[in-house]
């Protein structure tokens, strides 16, 4: 059992975590193939037949293409799955403005405290790398990071433990009976493509199950947790302190706890959807790279779903948490002292009650920053 934090759309961009199950080897119903290549050398293609799902066939593709190009090992990327082609860095790179643009990147001043608001993605490749100068500037001024949770502070053990606690269905329920037959029927046949193995995981709760789907999705076509844009940051490090905006206890009672009819229409709403899963992903990084907060938003909501109960969890997931964490950020400016770099998921600066906003509200003004702004 692998800990991989986030998931698909709410992977993305919202900073939820989840733990990834891996079946290690299932039954083999069909085999897949992932191909793989240098960005800077398409013509060079790594290839893998034969595998059991599409995760393993993923990570093997680009496996073999570094383990030939140890000097260009993060210029690896997945461009082909199962014969589909992939959109790579390149051709989201290709889309963004030519000039400066904006970022999803906010400066807050006070007496005592500077604040820069940063948009995270929590789910990308190495070949994204670098971002716009402006982040990593922040970043060197910052004293102090904050994130959504802290993971890297947390025993991997307990993290397990608690996801588990949280993620688990009451006796007597079992997932096949608190999803119509047809969504279990379904869920299991793309469980099996994905080596999400359904059948022994009845215990599990559909958010639970949801979210092992999508980290699985996105593996699968090539993006990683590790290469998140918090992970990016975290890793440099140094001398900084780390605080976060919210408990890991907190962050999975929001994704799990949910009425267990919320968690099935989040269910239909992630299999109606996950056709496209992949370009839906593009549409959203490629918005987040331009800064095109509108953008952004019309690709948020062409997954959100459309039914009561999606509105409800999206509503909890995001704008309750948002008031939440514009108010500890509010403290870090009215109270605090020092330079802080603040990481929040980008889908957190969209909508009606986004955390720009409601800093505005509070009487908070910030200066957004350009590709171009020095600091």
């Amino acid at each position: 059992m692998n800990i991989r934090c986030r998931t698909m759309k709410v992977l993305v961009i919202t900073g939820l975590c989840s733990i990834w199950i891996s079946s290690g080897v299932a039954a083999r119903e069909h085999s897949y193939t992932a191909t793989a290549a240098v960005i800077d050398n398409p013509g060079q293609e790594y290839v893998v037949r034969g595998q059991v799902n599409k995760p393993f066939a993923a990570e093997r593709a680009l496996s073999a293409c570094r383990e030939a190009n140890t000097q260009q090992a993060t210029s690896c990327e997945l461009i082909r799955l199962d014969g589909a082609p992939l959109t790579t860095s390149s051709q989201i790179k290709s889309k963004l403005p030519k000039g400066p643009h904006p970022l999803f990147l906010w400066k807050y001043t006070t007496e005592q405290s500077t604040v820069f608001l940063a948009g995270s993605v929590h789910i990308l490749k190495e070949t994204f790398y670098p971002l716009p100068a402006p982040y990593s500037n922040a970043f060197d001024l910052a004293q102090t990071v904050v994130v959504e949770v802290d993971i890297s502070s947390l025993d991997p053990n307990v993290i397990r433990a608690k996801t588990l606690q949280y993620g688990m269905l009451q006796e007597p329920q079992q997932l096949s009976t608190v999803l119509p037959p047809n969504t279990f029927l379904n869920l299991k046949k793309l469980g099996a493509q994905y080596g999400l193995p359904i059948t022994q995981m009845g215990r599990f709760k559909p958010a639970m199950i949801s979210q092992q789907l999508a980290v699985l999705a996105l593996l699968s076509v090539g993006y990683s947790p590790e290469s998140g844009v918090e992970n990016h940051f975290l890793s440099e490090l140094g001398p900084r302190k780390v605080e976060e905006l919210e408990s890991l206890d907190f962050q999975l009672d929001v994704l799990m706890n949910q009425p267990i009819d919320m968690q099935v229409a989040l269910m239909k709403e992630t299999l109606n959807n996950f056709e496209d899963f992949e370009t839906h992903t593009a549409d959203l990084l490629t918005a987040y790279l331009a800064g095109d907060l509108d953008a952004f938003e019309s690709a948020f909501n062409s997954q959100s779903g459309s039914s009561e109960l999606t509105r409800e969890y999206l509503r909890r997931l995001m704008d309750d948490r948002n008031v939440k964490m514009a108010e500890k950020i509010q403290g870090y400016l009215t109270r605090g002292a020092g330079t802080y770099f603040v990481l929040i998921g980008a889908g957190h600066y969209i909508g009606p009650n986004n955390i720009i906003e409601l800093l505005q509200k509070s009487g908070l003004e910030g200066l957004r920053l350009q590709s171009n702004s020095t600091l």
